[in-house]
């Protein structure tokens, strides 16, 4: 278990099952999420990722939710959304190269490998391959 106050990396999927109340990983996400803040983390989203979230939610018509999670994530202090350097791009295709772009991952989805080599700072994430590939990194 990680350290109380310890920052993380969102992943999309994290917050698109907070978001709609009838996905699969909403009581997850909620619990998770509660139980962190309550530890006084906090949650890193990348504009990218911010991005995924609202193409996700659009794109199954859920504008409302859209919405909803914009204003959530910008009043709530626990949420530091962060724009993307190029730098941090190109870092993030590097590692991917230097792997042979395996497994086959989203560029998001190397984004947040890479930014969480770099710093230390933990992914929280439901997606396995996401899992299994940041475990292999370690």
């Amino acid at each position: 278990m990680a350290l109380a106050g310890t920052p993380y990396l969102i992943d999309a999927n994290v917050y698109i099952g907070l978001a709609n109340r009838a996905d699969s990983l909403h009581s997850q996400a909620e619990t998770i999420l509660h139980e962190l803040t309550q530890q006084g983390s906090t949650f890193i989203l990348l504009d990218h990722v911010m991005q995924e979230i609202l193409t996700v939610l659009l794109y199954s018509s859920q504008n409302v939710l859209a919405e909803s999670f914009m204003n959530e994530v910008n009043a709530d202090m626990n949420v530091v959304p962060i724009d993307t350097p190029i730098e941090w791009l190109r870092d993030a295709i590097d590692m991917a190269a230097e792997r042979s772009f395996k497994p086959k991952m989203s560029a998001i989805d190397w984004l947040l490998l890479s930014r969480s080599k770099v710093t230390g700072t933990p992914i929280l994430t439901f997606d396995k391959q996401l899992l299994t590939a940041h475990k292999n990194l370690s």
